[in-house]
């Protein structure tokens, strides 16, 4: 009998914590040669060398970042909501702007291309929590 109320007791807990692991990290695939960095509108901030994505090892090899809910809530200073941020070439928010990006934060994290500033030059793509961002031409 203790057995069958533990067991009953661990599947409950596993449901009530499978929401917190559900949480999907927002992924960032970069197919050029430059890094990649985010200004967020709403504070101004930029991701910086610490944050930024790296640009690809080879033509078949992306750079890759990883960002956490936590981490995506701390930079743009909110806990839900739409985040908007603006994609550079560059490590630090600096050189002709590429996208602007929204970032729905729930807890799947899904980012939405709005506008490419850059279309001669860069595709940024997305698909759920994962963004590409890839030259024109390629």
């Amino acid at each position: 009998m203790i057995l069958k109320k533990l067991s009953v007791l661990s599947a409950a807990l596993a449901l009530i914590s499978l929401p917190m692991i559900a949480n999907a990290n927002l992924e960032t695939w970069n197919y050029t040669d430059e890094d990649s960095s985010v200004l967020i509108e709403k504070t101004n901030s930029c991701s910086g060398p610490a944050k930024m994505t790296p640009k690809r090892t080879n033509a078949a090899t992306p750079g890759h970042s990883t960002t956490t809910p936590f981490e995506v809530k701390a930079i743009c200073r909110q806990l839900s909501g739409d985040c908007w941020a603006v994609l550079y070439p560059s490590n630090n928010c600096t050189g002709n702007k590429v996208a602007r990006a929204r970032i729905t934060i729930n807890k799947d994290l899904p980012a939405y291309v709005e506008e490419n500033y850059d279309p001669e030059h860069y595709k940024v793509t997305y698909e759920g929590s994962n963004v590409y961002i890839r030259y024109a031409k390629e």
